[in-house]
């Protein structure tokens, strides 16, 4: 019973840090994407 208790236990914290990787995939993104297209519109407004 407890071997199957540790199973789960790794399985859930491997869960959840996959779902935290992915929460901070996802902020990165949503920070980085307008910045890039902020960078290239005033790029060309510029030049």
């Amino acid at each position: 019973m407890n071997k199957g208790e540790e199973g789960e236990t790794t399985e859930s914290m491997a869960g959840a840090l996959s779902a935290h990787l992915l929460g901070v995939g996802l902020a990165a993104l949503a920070i980085l994407v307008p910045t890039l297209i902020a960078c290239l519109l005033l790029g060309r407004n510029f030049h």
